[in-house]
Formats: C-alpha cells, sequence, structure tokens
C-alpha cells in the first residue's frame, strides 16, 4: 500500500504544466544537521561502518557483533557467506539523519535492518546488554532475509513474512524481553483476548506475540522445530502460516491456535490469584473517550487536586489536567495540532517504554514540565497548567541529548532530569532562571528517573547496578555522597516522596517479574507492597488528602494503560529493605566473544560505489479511461548519502523519462536531472455540449538542471534549479479575424527558478488530516531569437486541511499561475480533483486558477465479503470552481474554448461573427469563462489502491447545466 500512494501520486496529475514536469508538492524535511566522515573496520563476519564519536565504542561492537554471529549461526545451524554491513552512529538523534530511509525516522524505532545489501544501521548509545541484544535482533534479520529471500529481491516482495513472525523471532533470539515486555502477553491471557495465528496483531504487540509463539515452538519441538519451523517459511507465498504449520509439525491453525492459547493459559496460570487494579485503586475517567484511549505518567500538583498525565482518548499524545477527588478530566493542555514542536516525549507511545515519568507539576501549581522533539534535539516545555499551551521553553543544549524525566525541585528554581552525552546517561540539573546545564552524576552507570525530597538536599534516582536498575540517593551539596537504597533481585524506578519526606514510594518487578507499587519508609527501612496485579502497575506519585495519604499510579490491564488512586495505607508488609549481608562487586558485562581492535586499521571510505536501492511498477486509471504506468529505479551507495533515480512514466501514448542524482550528505542537498516529458493540453471543448471543438495539442521539453534543496527547518524550505531546455509545442496565435489558431515553434532557451515550500500536514491512515502544505515558485527564461522574455510565471499550489474530528475534515485548495513572455507556458487542468466532471487538461491556458472545497468523513471502516475485505470507505462533498486563459498577444484574452475575452463571472463584450458588431453576453452573478463543479464521491480500498467514484453536476453559480456525470479513477488526493 505504502509503495502504490508514493508511485501514483506522481503518476495522477493534479494541476501540472502541460510540459509534463509532475510535481507532488510538500513533504517535511529529513535534515542532515551532523557530518559523518565515514571509516570501515573488518572483522571476522562484519564490515563495520563508523566515524570519530563512535570510535570509543568500537571494541566493544565488535566484540558484540561477533558474539551475536557466533550464536546465531550455531542455533540456526547457517552460515552468512558475506560480510554483514553493520553501520553504527553514535547517538539515536544522528541515527534519525540516516539516508538509508529518506523519510522521517520518530524515536520509537531503535534501530533496523535491510534486505537490500544486508545491512544493520543502529545507533550505540546504550548500556551494553542493551547494545548487545540490539545488535542480535537486527542480525537475526539478516539471517532471516538470508534464509527466506537467499539474496533475490523478488522473493522478498512474494514471500512477504508476518510480521509477527520476524520481529517475534528476531526478539526470540536476541532474548531482549523485558519485565515491561511481558506484561502485554500476560495480561491478554489473564484477560482472554490471546490473539490468534490466523489473526495476529500488528505494531509493537507483533513483537510480543511472535516472541511467545517462538517460545512455545521450542518447549513444545524443542531446537529443531524451531529451525523447521523457520527454514519452512522459505517456500511459503504470501506470508500465509498454513502450510509451514503442516509441513513442520503437522498441524493446522486452529489445532496449531488451541494449543499455543492452552500453552500460554498453563503458563501464566500461578498469576491468577493476582487481582486486577480496580482491585486497588479507583480508575480516573475521561467521559466519552474512544475504548482504545490510554494515560500514562502521573503527576500530582502541590495541592493535591490535580493529576497531569499522558492521554490517547483523542488518538492524539496530549497532556492533560485531571481533577484528583473526582477523577474527571479536566482540562486538555496541549490541544489542537502544533507546529511549535514535532511531538512530546511520552514513554510507549512516542518514545521506546524506559524509567519513571515524563511530566512534573512545578511547586505553585501553575507549570507542568515535558519534553518535546523539536527539530535536532529536544526542548523543555513549560506547559500553563491553568489556560494550556507553552508559557516556557529551554532549548537544551548539544551534545546533550534524548533529555526525559524532567523533576522540580521544592523551591522550583531547578529541574533535573536524565538525558545522554556521547552514549553516557547521566542526571542533570537545569537552572530555571538562566537556563544553564550541569551534569550532576557523571559516571559510567546508566541513570534515570530522578525525584527530589521534599527539604531538596537529595535526589534519588535509578541507576543500573550490575544487571538490575536500583535506588540510589545523592546528596546535592556534596554530590561523591551517594547512598544505594534499594537491593536484591529486581528493577526498581519511578521514586517519589511522601509529602513529610518520611516514605518513598517506586514500581518494582522484584516479585514474579511483575512490576508493583511499593512503599518504603525512609528511617525504618519497612517495605509494603500496594498492589498485586496481573499486568502491571508503575510510576506512584503520593498526595496527602483530608482522608489520608493516597497514591495514584498508572496500570496495564486489558490492553491499555490507565490511571488509578488507591490507598497509600492498603500495604502487605513485606519485610526490611537492607544491604546484603555479603559484600558482592558488580561485574561488568563480557560478550561471549571478544574481538581486540586496532583503530590503525580503519579505512577510510572514500570511493562510493552505487548499487540498486529499490524498483517498482505501477499502473492507473484517470477519469476518462487513460492507462497510466510507472516505472522507476533507486541507485544508492552504502549511506543512502548519493543518489541516482531513473522514472519511466506514461499517459496514454505520450511517454516521459527522468534520470537524476541527488546527493544528501550535508544540509545542503544538490543534485542534476535530465528529462523528456512528452503531453498534450485541449483546446476548443464545449461544456453544454461535452464535446471537443478541436483537437489535443502536443507539446514536448526536454531539459537538463542543476538542483539544490536547503531546508529552513522540519517544514519549511528553499529550493531551486537552473538549466537548459529545448521544447516543441504547439501555441496559440492570434489570426487577422479577431481569433486564433495554433502554430507549431521550437524554442531552446536557458531557464531558472525559484520556490519557498512548506508542509505541516498531520496524517490519518487514508489521507491528509489538518495542517497545510503549500508551494510558491517563481521561473523565468530569456528569449534568446527574438530578445526578450520567452516565459516567466509566478506559481502557487496550497492546501489546507481543517479537523472537524478525529476523521473528519474540511480539505481546501487554492492553485494559480500566472505565465507571460513570448511564448508563455501552457498549463492544462480538469479532471481528477482539479475541475472534476471535465476532461483531463480541457481547461489550457497560460493563466490558470482553481479552488476546491471538500468535507470529508467516514462512511465504512469496513466490509467484509465472502472472498475479500474492503477497507476504510469514506465519502466527500465537494465544490470545484476554477477559469483558464490565453494571451497569445499583450492586450488580448481568450477563454479556453478559444472565444475572445476571459471573464470570470457577469458580463463581458465580444464580436459577433456575423454581424462583426459588439455585442453583450452573460449575466450579473453568472459564470461566464469560468466553470464549477459540485457532487458527492466516495473512496473504496481495494488491495490498498485507493479508488474513487464522483457524482458530478455542473452549474454557473446559478443553474445546474446538463444531467449528472460519474466519474471513476484510481490514485492519490490532494
Amino acid at each position: 500500500m505504502r509503495l502504490w500512494a508514493r508511485t501514483l501520486v506522481i503518476l495522477l496529475l493534479v494541476a501540472v504544466p502541460a510540459a509534463g514536469q509532475y510535481r507532488a508538492i510538500g513533504g517535511k524535511n529529513k535534515i542532515r544537521y551532523d557530518e559523518f566522515v565515514w571509516h570501515t573496520y573488518d572483522t571476522p563476519h562484519f564490515r563495520i561502518s563508523y566515524y570519530d564519536r563512535v570510535e570509543p565504542k568500537l571494541e566493544k561492537i565488535a566484540s558484540f557483533a561477533e558474539s551475536s554471529y557466533d550464536e546465531l549461526a550455531r542455533r540456526l545451524n547457517f552460515q552468512i557467506l558475506e560480510p554483514v554491513p553493520l553501520i553504527v552512529y553514535a547517538s539515536h538523534a544522528e541515527f534519525e539523519q540516516n539516508n538509508i530511509i529518506v523519510g522521517f525516522i520518530p524515536e520509537g524505532v531503535g534501530a533496523f535492518a535491510t534486505p537490500v545489501r544486508n545491512r544493520m544501521v543502529m545507533p550505540a548509545d546504550l548500556s551494553d546488554q542493551e547494545l548487545q541484544a540490539l545488535i542480535q535482533h537486527e542480525l537475526t534479520h539478516i539471517f532471516q532475509y538470508e534464509i527466506l529471500f537467499q539474496g533475490r529481491r523478488g522473493r522478498a516482495i512474494y514471500a512477504r513474512p508476518p510480521q509477527w513472525f520476524m520481529e517475534g523471532m528476531a526478539s526470540y533470539f536476541a532474548d531482549d524481553e523485558t519485565s515491561r515486555d511481558e506484561m502485554y502477553m500476560r495480561d491478554a491471557v489473564l484477560s482472554d483476548i490471546v490473539p490468534t495465528v490466523a489473526r495476529p496483531p500488528a505494531g509493537f504487540l507483533a513483537y510480543r506475540y511472535g516472541h511467545k509463539v517462538f517460545e512455545f515452538i521450542e518447549e513444545e519441538y524443542g531446537e529443531d522445530g524451531v529451525r523447521d519451523f523457520v527454514f519452512a517459511f522459505r517456500g511459503a507465498g504470501g506470508g500465509n502460516p498454513v502450510q509451514v504449520l503442516k509441513k513442520s509439525f503437522n498441524v493446522d491453525v486452529e489445532q496449531f491456535d488451541a494449543e499455543f492459547r492452552g500453552w500460554m493459559r498453563e503458563k501464566y496460570l500461578p498469576y491468577r490469584d493476582r487481582g486486577t487494579p480496580r482491585e486497588y485503586g479507583r480508575p480516573f475517567e475521561v467521559q466519552g473517550k474512544a475504548a482504545q484511549g490510554s494515560e500514562s505518567s502521573p503527576a500530582v500538583s502541590p495541592s493535591g487536586e490535580l493529576v497531569a498525565a499522558f492521554t490517547t482518548y483523542k488518538q492524539d499524545i496530549d497532556v492533560a489536567i485531571f481533577g484528583a477527588p473526582d477523577r474527571r478530566l479536566y482540562k486538555n493542555l496541549t490541544k489542537g495540532y502544533t507546529t511549535k514542536y514535532e511531538y512530546l516525549i511520552a514513554q510507549g507511545f512516542t518514545t521506546a517504554p524506559a524509567e519513571g515519568r515524563d511530566l512534573a507539576f512545578s511547586p505553585d501549581g501553575n507549570r507542568v514540565a515535558v519534553f518535546a522533539r523539536t527539530e535536532r534535539t529536544r526542548s523543555l516545555l513549560l506547559l500553563n497548567a491553568n489556560r494550556g499551551g507553552i508559557a516556557e521553553r529551554y532549548n537544551i543544549p548539544l551534545p546533550i541529548d534524548q533529555s526525559a524525566n524532567p523533576a522540580f525541585s521544592p523551591d522550583g528554581r531547578t529541574i533535573a532530569f536524565r538525558a545522554t552525552r556521547y552514549g553516557q546517561f547521566d542526571i542533570y540539573l537545569l537552572d530555571v532562571e538562566t537556563g544553564e546545564v550541569s551534569n550532576l552524576t557523571d559516571d559510567e552507570q546508566y541513570d534515570a528517573a530522578p525525584t527530589f525530597s521534599p527539604d531538596g538536599e537529595w535526589i534519588v534516582y535509578t541507576s543500573l547496578l550490575g544487571e538490575y536498575g536500583k535506588l540510589v540517593g545523592i546528596n546535592l551539596e556534596d554530590p561523591s555522597r551517594r547512598e544505594q537504597l534499594t537491593f536484591g533481585v529486581g528493577n526498581d524506578e519511578g521514586a517519589a516522596f511522601s509529602s513529610d519526606g518520611e516514605s518513598l514510594y517506586f514500581a518494582s518487578d522484584r516479585q514474579d517479574g511483575i512490576y508493583d507499587i511499593y512503599k518504603l519508609g525512609v528511617e525504618s527501612r519497612k517495605l509494603e507492597r500496594l498492589t498485586f496485579v496481573g499486568g502491571g502497575a508503575l510510576n506512584p506519585v503520593p498526595v496527602e488528602t483530608v482522608g489520608g495519604e493516597r497514591v495514584g499510579f498508572q496500570a496495564y490491564h486489558r490492553g491499555r494503560w490507565d490511571l488509578y488512586g488507591a490507598n497509600a495505607n492498603q500495604g502487605e508488609p513485606v519485610g526490611l529493605e537492607e544491604p546484603p549481608t555479603e559484600d558482592f562487586e558488580t561485574e561488568p558485562f563480557v560478550p561471549a566473544v571478544s574481538i581486540t581492535v586496532d583503530p590503525e586499521k580503519g579505512k577510510k571510505v572514500k570511493g562510493r560505489k552505487l548499487h540498486i536501492e529499490d524498483a517498482n511498477a505501477a499502473v492507473g486509471v484517470d477519469n476518462e479511461g487513460n492507462f497510466l504506468s510507472m516505472t522507476y529505479f533507486t541507485f544508492s551507495d552504502q549511506y543512502g548519502d548519493r543518489r541516482f533515480n531513473l522514472l519511466f512514466d506514461s499517459i496514454d501514448t505520450f511517454s516521459n523519462f527522468r534520470v537524476s542524482y541527488v546527493n544528501l550528505r550535508k544540509r545542503f542537498q544538490w543534485g542534476a536531472s535530465i528529462y523528456d516529458s512528452r503531453t498534450f493540453y485541449r483546446t476548443g471543448y464545449d461544456p453544454v455540449r461535452g464535446q471537443f471543438n478541436d483537437r489535443e495539442q502536443i507539446y514536448r521539453v526536454t531539459a537538463a538542471t542543476v538542483d539544490g534543496v536547503y531546508p529552513l527547518s522540519r517544514y519549511y524550505r528553499l529550493q531551486g534549479n537552473v538549466g537548459y531546455y529545448d521544447r516543441s509545442a504547439e501555441y496559440p496565435v492570434q489570426d487577422p479575424f479577431g481569433g486564433f489558431s495554433f502554430q507549431t515553434f521550437d524554442d531552446r532557451a536557458p531557464v531558472v527558478s525559484g520556490a519557498i515550500v512548506g508542509d505541516t500536514v498531520s496524517w490519518q491512515r487514508y489521507g491528509p488530516h489538518q495542517g497545510a502544505r503549500w508551494e510558491f515558485r517563481l521561473s523565468y527564461s530569456p528569449d534568446l531569437d527574438e530578445g526578450g522574455t520567452l516565459t516567466q510565471s509566478v506559481y502557487l499550489d496550497a492546501r489546507k486541511y481543517l479537523a472537524l474530528s478525529r476523521r473528519n475534515e474540511i480539505a481546501l485548495r487554492l492553485f494559480g499561475v500566472f505565465a507571460s513572455g513570448n511564448r508563455p507556458v501552457i498549463y492544462g487542468i480538469g479532471g481528477a480533483d482539479t475541475v472534476r466532471g471535465f476532461p483531463i487538461r480541457s481547461l489550457a491556458g497560460n493563466q490558470v486558477a482553481f479552488a476546491n472545497v471538500e468535507w470529508r468523513f467516514p462512511l465504512f471502516d469496513r466490509i467484509d465479503l465472502a472472498f475479500m475485505s474492503l477497507g476504510q470507505v469514506r465519502g466527500r462533498f465537494f465544490l470545484d470552481v476554477g477559469m483558464s486563459c490565453y494571451s497569445p498577444d499583450e492586450g488580448q484574452e481568450f477563454n479556453y474554448l478559444g472565444q475572445p475575452g476571459c471573464t470570470f463571472i457577469g458580463e463581458k463584450e465580444v464580436i459577433d461573427p456575423i454581424t462583426g458588431e459588439p455585442i453583450t453576453i452573460g449575466e450579473s452573478g453568472r459564470l461566464t469563462d469560468g466553470v464549477s463543479t459540485y457532487g458527492f464521491g466516495f473512496t473504496i480500498y481495494v488491495f490498498g489502491l485507493p479508488m474513487h467514484w464522483d457524482f458530478i453536476k455542473r452549474w454557473d453559480f446559478k443553474e445546474t447545466l446538463g444531467s449528472t456525470e460519474v466519474d471513476f479513477w484510481i490514485g492519490t488526493r490532494f
């Protein structure tokens, strides 16, 4: 579906010059902020690409990679013959700038592997255990590509293994499932909502579900059964597991599902005595919210009357305020789409799950702190807790990155947070008055989730000590004074003090590997467990109330996160939290295979060979039944920085090609293009009779250009080109009788063009939902033969989307171009979703404009038929208005019918062809040379292709003209 969308957007014309320069406007910018000077280092099975900021970790990376290869090759009994390219970035922020994936990479994507050249691409700013697991996860994908596709690109398209298989297998072989990950499938079993192989989950749950499937296969059929299952997928077409299960285990899908569900129930049977979150606290509620909405990361105001939390009740990630006594939604602080930041840092929603909460209330209760992604890094936002919106912003200076877990000091003058600098995660302090940032912990341990003691003298945070995260206290006056507060097996996180400072609340998975809420006496060291849930409970926040101390927390149950408020005195005693009687030393993580690295053997990457990166073909149909086709090939270097593109497309009998080269290595992107475009526009069309009185006019342009793009921000960019073209076109010329005819001209001229482009659009699955995208362009070509200007133009294409609800929007479009000169460019509009109800490019001229207004809304989410399912059936009501004019000579204009004069609406004076006398035609309030249509349409997605039907009426602003016309076409819409 993604491939069809990106190809058909090029194929189907919205409003393009008759020169055939197809252009899809907009698109957000992926900015290369940093420079990467690549080196390679060879190990027995890898070719590691790195740069200076990665070099300190090169030996670890090499050892972890070879350890992973050794284990996977042994367990799968398979060898990869060629060295595996492993491309490593120093931080996630730098990893996001890679050009192997041209589109934007969100922070929730930890790494990726591509079947094209078997590349592994990842950041290195992780703890040793996490980095080892990440490498092994991505290397599992490389083994999958070699085993299943055997180096054949076409087989990857044909086989299409399901996501749960690909990601579940990678998670299983990497053994990267944490206690947080475990809770999702455990909750599914205890809630009796386990998915099936026949209807597997997608997204994050596909990882968790697939992991458990592989665990089940190993336990039931052994390691040999796992290998048989993997290799059986080699010949499976379409990713259907039916024949794979039959071949591997001689079972059908229903039998396998039944056995798997039974195994899962038995696995989690010991936890059935655990309760639901409602047994330990009353839930917070959002009136009328969608069933799939979730809340997380609670933070309590100093008064105890308000709770801030992330919420998805409107299908966006927002910060909302709840009333603590009634547990009801009070105010959404981030309501509405914005370009002031890209997204909020919300664990489990926009970033990977980690320790602690991501919201904090200021001591005066007027601000809520949250981090947000803004361009290169993250910024700290202080939201107005009363009115909403951003009250203050602090930009965290580089190289400090991945800031999270804000916490206010009791006096409000300092904000503590977790961040990384060159891969070392520490606790930092931000001075609210000056904005200065300092490193508090500065140690090799992974530190996160800080909280201040009520007296402001200590900060308690989670530090990775050996295998587990433990609570540690640090004195702010003397940071060398540190005290470990929790001990033993299990991870402890999300600490928060009671208002009197006598109790410390936190979440821990110390019992059964399940996160529950605990209460620790700071002086007494007495430990109590406040919850005993089957899913998981995190991020406790205590508050003093009239009825005594209560504690809020977030819990996962029946497939969603919700907030709960519990009595803080309901705890069950666990014992004393004291250090072990015997001292022990924390052992560093040691990989199975150790590689000694000599940096002198690293080779600087010089030449960049281009290899095929992508190839695709597509076909389409416009509203007149014209056949559209497109084929493209993309070649790139190993890092995706240099790209060579071949594009071949056609409409009816007119074929075009474009060859381009682009260099994406730096922020300023440049390239060159050679293209040949052959197309047409129409003249002499009678809209009343629906007939052509004339013919198609041919238009050919062959050109070479040098192109440049400079992104100003994520949303706006400057772009332009200079070049030279050869053009053969049929142009209107005025005849002695006051009319015009067409004459073929051949022109050669240089061209210069510049534009500013913007795109702030937010998308739903079906298309643009809110925001705007636009392009304003100026171009100029001198006339080398006759002198003066051959053609110059002003071009505007602007679209605006106004969200009415989650899946309803108003879509507006304004297009206009004014071209002048000795032989100006001719543009053709009409058809598709320009001015519907007219043939393609039948409204032509060098002055063209149209506007669209649409109300788009859902009709059916899904229609299940006996043999197939149809998804995303959406409807629309629309109004189109447009006009076009020719001006072959200065002072004289013709409408698109070839008649003198060009008046959009109202009266105009023309010459009677019989008497030769001037007469007045048209009337006030009625379209004269302008055109308009209105109607209803709907779209159905069939095999991922958007198929459109429009029922169209023409009118002149006063009367409807003719009968209803029905248009059918395939392609993306504005």
